[in-house]
């Protein structure tokens, strides 16, 4: 095949490369003019056919190679539909195939209009073996898409000129750079030629890309060949195609930029703090800023191409700004950079303070007006109102709560307020002009002396200044008042200093306040009593050979938690004061008493031997032993220890004196404890009579049952002690509540609900009682779940509380209440079948009416 794409020995052999038309004078061939002539016009019908057949071609069978296009330059200035367009144009006369790649080889289009090329296209890809385009354009096996990329189009790029290579496919590719400028942005190429059609040849091509010769055979003989003046149009076509992508690409950069620029001007005029709008030379809105449309109200797009005067200038305004900007613009009027005018707005009329410039073009001439607004409406009325709150200053200052007083710059009263009047005992008129010293005299409280004029300090540095702490006030009446204060200086609107202020006030309250906070800070607030800060300190103190022998006592409070679990917070609180009142009471002068924990109190006692400590908690114990709260005996646990060796350290003192206390608690807080029981219940039994009957009666029934299910006599022991203290935790309930013959209402009923919880928490306390407190806990449980605290269902009850819950419904139905009386026996067997197996363990039930109450179930 020569360079113009035909082969020899074909038909178009001896005719001219190009379609001119012979002169009258030159010898023509008539049968090859008329050949000719013939030829040309089928080719022209058959390009706008195949113009047809391009456009709705469908994609290959490996999809579109466009899309692994991201951003590339053509393809995002140019779209697809006109791609195509600008490659039917020269493709049309072809019947091969076209790409327009990227400079980066990415694919902006990509055409076949021939069988032979897109075989073989087909063929190579499938050459490939990956499903990933990607990859296969990667391999180096898709041999269309290499004679077309890497040999032909990024030669055109590389040297900048037309490329025309043969093509592994058997015909040739032509391949022109895309340029914009200088730049190459892309190459354009398309196939051109006859398809080889010799066996031997076609059969190379056949065993290259693996196909069937016979279809290659007759892909080859079914293309129509081309003359070479149709090859050379093709070419010049492309070349027309290559300029206008290139153009086409350089215009839409052009129009990016100068959008981007368009915007980037819009943000920088949208951060302006004031209003900045354009209007042409007719008054029309060209430009508005964001806080433009603040002011105005309204959204950019609404106002954009509006004429401004008609728009946002007052009705009687109008004509006069219109007239005066028509001056402006043609020159006839001198330029006014600033004025101010009303305007409308979305939120009422707006005083806007404009400053102005005239826009022109290149060449000079006016193109509208540019100006920045602010809106001053705000500052304007704020000026209005400045000499009316300048008179009232001296009012405001007159009647303040704090001492005002103002100075010249000599240190002379010029004003003193109401309240400065009262502080100091002078009045107005006695005070101006007289020296700030003498209407301000200041004593230093610790010390005795006169405090510096503090507002000389403050003419002399400049410098704001306060008070120090301590500082008195003399009055005209000799009262030393304390006072805190601040001094400032006045300046003008230079900076010069024109006076001074000073706000001052009474603070007695503050100082009592602040003496009571740091009272507070170091000692117990419940107890008057040292706190543990307090006592760290005191223990520094008195860490001293001076102070030696030094005794630290420990007390512990015995039984604090039963007792707020009995009767309350307030009763444990009263407990704690009364210890604190005895541990003050027994001190010496010079001791030290802190509470240092919540039923712990540390006693420090100077100058104390061992045997002196042993003779003072002895009488202590003695004082504490006859003490009773809510009628209870006060137990409280001491140990001691001694420090005689100035080298020891106070930590190992404080843990010798609390291991000497832990020594006595162990033996005396469970004897407490249990007298703490006793008395409980006898407390109780005393608010109700009721209440000892009932429980015996049910200690008694739970011990019977106890045995009849088979418990030891040690357990049924225990459970006949449960049953006498199972509403132990009643002691918390009020009597009035415990006798109400009336419906409690939920409050009450809700403390009542309580007692179980209680009662656990107080037998818990004790060792003695611990091992049948969960009993007392759950004996209100119900077998259904729907009982309380807890919410037991069933097994998950322990069995004596089921024992317990039995005997005590059973005695509870049977006696008379002051809220219901009891019932007959009859009536309680029936109530016990109904509740056995809901409220009640309904094999212990049954059991308990058999086996106690000798009666039949059913």
């Amino acid at each position: 095949m020569d360079a113009a794409g035909s082969r020899p020995g074909s038909q178009f052999d001896g005719l001219p490369s190009s379609p001119t038309i012979a002169s009258p004078q030159d010898e023509v061939d008539p049968r090859a003019h008329a050949y000719r002539l013939s030829r040309i016009e089928w080719m022209l019908s058959q390009a706008r056919n195949h113009a047809l057949d391009i456009r709705n071609s469908a994609l290959p069978p490996y999809g579109d190679l466009t899309a692994l296009n991201v951003g590339g330059l053509i393809k995002t200035s140019i779209s697809e539909s006109i791609l195509t367009d600008i490659a039917v144009d020269y493709l049309s006369l072809l019947k091969t195939s076209s790409a327009i790649y990227e400079c980066n080889g990415d694919y902006a289009l990509g055409l076949f209009s021939s069988g032979w090329c897109q075989y073989l296209d087909n063929a190579s890809r499938r050459l490939c073996e990956t499903d990933d385009n990607k990859a296969a354009l990667c391999s180096g096996k898709w041999l269309c898409h290499e004679s077309c990329w890497s040999q032909a189009s990024q030669t055109a790029i590389a040297t900048r000129s037309p490329t025309d290579i043969p093509c592994a496919g058997g015909i040739r590719l032509y391949a022109i750079p895309i340029m914009v400028g200088n730049e190459v942005i892309g190459v354009i190429n398309f196939g051109y030629g006859d398809p080889p059609r010799d066996p031997s040849e076609l059969r190379q091509i056949a065993s290259t890309y693996k196909v069937d010769y016979q279809t290659l055979h007759q892909l080859a003989m079914e293309y129509e060949s081309r003359p070479p003046f149709i090859i050379e149009i093709a070419k010049e076509r492309l070349l027309s195609s290559a300029r206008l992508i290139g153009s086409m690409v350089e215009s839409k950069r052009a129009e990016r930029e100068l959008r981007t620029e368009r915007d980037r001007t819009q943000e920088y005029l949208d951060v302006a703090g004031v209003m900045i709008a354009c209007v042409d030379t007719q008054g029309v809105i060209t430009m508005i800023n964001r806080r433009g449309c603040e002011i105005l109200g309204v959204e950019r797009d609404a106002v954009i191409g509006k004429p401004w005067v008609d728009t946002f200038v007052p009705e009687g305004s109008r004509q006069s700004v219109s007239d005066f900007q028509q001056q402006l613009i043609n020159g006839n009027s001198a330029f006014t950079e600033y004025f101010e005018n009303l305007i409308h707005t979305a939120y009422g009329d707006r005083l806007i303070a404009w400053h102005n410039a005239l826009m022109h073009d290149a060449d000079g001439n006016c193109t509208g007006i540019v100006g920045s607004g602010e809106d001053i409406t705000d500052r304007k009325q704020m000026e209005e109102q400045l000499h009316l709150e300048k008179e009232q200053l001296e009012i405001t200052l007159l009647s303040v709560g704090d001492g005002v007083i103002s100075t010249d710059v000599e240190g002379r009263v010029r004003i003193i307020n109401k309240a400065g009047e009262y502080l100091t005992g002078w009045n107005q008129r006695d005070a101006y002009g007289r020296p700030f010293s003498e209407v301000f005299p200041l004593l230093n409280e610790t010390s005795r002396t006169r405090i510096e004029n503090p507002v000389e300090q403050v003419l002399r540095t400049g410098k704001s200044v306060e008070l120090a702490k301590h500082s008195l006030l003399i009055t005209t009446y000799g009262l030393e008042r304390p006072i805190e204060d601040s001094i400032a200086p006045i300046r003008d609107a230079n900076g010069k200093i024109k006076g001074v202020v000073v706000v001052f006030r009474d603070c007695s309250e503050s100082l009592r306040k602040e003496s009571e906070i740091l009272w507070l800070s170091y000692h117990d607030q419940l107890t008057g009593l040292h706190n543990r800060r307090s006592y760290e300190h005191e223990v520094h103190r008195l860490d001293d050979p001076a102070y030696h022998p030094l005794a630290l006592v420990m007390a512990d409070v015995n039984g604090l938690k039963l007792t707020n679990d009995a009767f309350g917070h307030t009763a444990g609180d009263e407990l704690l004061r009364k210890i604190a009142g005895m541990l003050t009471q027994t001190a010496r002068p010079g001791d030290i008493v802190a509470r240092i924990g919540g039923d712990e109190f540390v006693m420090l006692l100077p100058r104390t031997s061992a045997p002196q400590v042993e003779e003072f908690i002895r009488k202590l114990q003695s004082t504490v032993n006859h003490a009773t709260v809510y009628k209870l005996k006060i137990s409280v646990s001491f140990g001691f220890a001694v420090k005689e060796n100035p080298k020891e350290d106070m930590g190992d003192v404080f843990n010798r004196a609390e291991d000497d206390m832990y020594r006595h608690k162990l033996s005396e807080s469970p004897s407490a404890r249990t007298r703490t029981i006793e008395l409980l219940l006898r407390s109780l039994f005393k608010k109700s009579n009721r209440e000892l009957q009932h429980s015996r009666r049910v200690g008694d029934l739970c011990r019977s049952i106890a045995l009849e299910v088979g418990l030891s006599a040690n357990d049924a022991r225990n459970i006949r002690t449960a049953g006498l203290l199972h509403d132990i935790g009643k002691i918390a309930v009020e009597s009035e509540i415990l006798n109400k013959p009336a419906t409690l209402d939920d409050s009450e009923w809700l403390m009542i609900r309580r007692h179980p919880e209680v009662g656990y928490n107080i037998l818990n306390s004790v060792p003695k009682y611990s091992s049948i407190a969960e009993f007392v806990l759950s004996h209100h449980e119900h077998w259904d779940g729907k009982g309380y605290p807890r919410g037991l269902k069933g097994d998950e009850i322990p069995l004596q509380a089921r024992i317990l819950s039995v005997a005590d419904t059973y005695d509870a139905m049977l006696t008379d209440r002051t809220y219901h009386k009891g019932m007959d026996q009859t009536e309680v067997l029936q109530e016990l079948k109904n509740c056995a197996g809901a409220q009640l363990d309904p094999t212990i039930t049954r059991l308990f009416v058999e086996k106690i109450l000798h009666q039949t179930w059913e």
